[in-house]
Parts: structure tokens; C-alpha cells; sequence
């Protein structure tokens, strides 16, 4: 019968692999829903759903990206251009 010593070492590596899970989930999949959603963000703004106004603050970072950096703007026209 396992004693309190091992059951708590046990859960601690089952708590590590969560954490892990979690971290990965914030760092790699959040932005990358954040930079997805642009497009059917730009879908309802372009068909009268969404005021540009509530998406302007929302996405203000992907629009500083796409004026600064020029050669993700054909990566972004395309991914906009396939929501129209």
C-alpha cells in the first residue's frame, strides 16, 4: 500500500504536467487565436455586423504589425482577402 510520501510525489508530476499543458496553451495557442480572429473579424466588419470602432482597439497591435513590417502585409492580405 503506497504511503503519503509517494502519493504526493505522484501528484505533484501529474500538477507539473498541467502546468506545462496550460503554459503552452497561453503562450502558442492564445496569440495565435488572437491573430486568427481577425478574419472573421474583418468577415462581420465587412458585412455591416461590426462597427470598426469596437475592432479598432482590438486589434490595433496587428495593424501597428502590418504598417511596420513589410513583408508579412502579403501574408495578411491574403489571409483577409480568403475571409471576404
Amino acid at each position: 500500500m503506497p504511503d503519503e510520501a509517494s502519493r504526493s510525489v505522484g501528484s505533484s508530476r501529474g500538477s507539473a504536467g498541467f502546468t506545462v499543458v496550460v503554459v503552452v496553451f497561453l503562450v502558442l495557442v492564445l496569440p495565435a487565436l488572437y491573430v486568427l480572429s481577425i478574419g472573421p473579424a474583418e468577415y462581420l466588419l465587412m458585412r455591416g455586423y461590426i462597427d470598426g470602432e469596437v475592432l479598432r482597439p482590438i486589434y490595433w497591435p496587428l495593424a501597428w504589425l502590418y504598417q511596420s513590417f513589410e513583408p508579412i502585409r502579403p501574408i495578411f492580405d491574403w489571409y483577409l482577402e480568403w475571409w471576404h
